[in-house]
């Protein structure tokens, strides 16, 4: 029997084909992780929100309620939060300050005093609502929050 050479396009052909399906493994190997990280559960979760507000701030004032979060990590973690104020009547929403929070390791439960009504804030009935932003390995995760809405009194 005669063996026939294989010709040089039947090689780069094969050569290329070889490269394109480990690229492709390789894509569908990251994927899984993003994708296996996405719909992992996140590290913090709030507990009984919408959280009812324990006070009637003026502007200038900390809107105060209970907190009541979760770390399940297992070691001290540190988060962003974004947050936000809303009046319920026109649907205006307020960008408060962002902020840096901490959490030991477990479940906790203590007044929020970080959200300050701003001066010059019209009296009427407002919602705040935020975000934690928390690292999952590779993809970040968003954590919702929300409290009860209240009264904001004239100064």
């Amino acid at each position: 029997m005669k063996f026939i050479a294989p010709s040089w396009k039947v090689i780069v052909l094969y050569s290329v084909l070889s490269v394109l399906t480990f690229a492709v493994a390789l894509l569908v190997a990251s994927q899984y992780d993003v994708i296996q990280a996405r719909n992992a559960p996140a590290w913090l979760s709030y507990s009984g929100t919408p959280w009812e507000v324990q006070n009637t701030p003026r502007p200038g004032d900390s809107v105060m309620f209970e907190v009541q979060r979760c770390n399940n990590s297992g070691r001290g973690r540190s988060y962003d939060v974004s947050r936000f104020m809303i009046n319920t009547a026109s649907g205006m929403r307020t960008i408060l300050p962002a902020g840096l929070v901490s959490i030991l390791p477990g479940c906790n439960t203590e007044i929020s005093a970080i959200n300050i009504v701003p001066m010059g804030t019209a009296p009427g009935t407002y919602v705040l609502e935020g975000y934690a932003e928390v690292d999952n390995g590779r993809v970040p995760i968003t954590v919702y929050w929300s409290t009860q809405p209240f009264k904001v009194v004239a100064p």
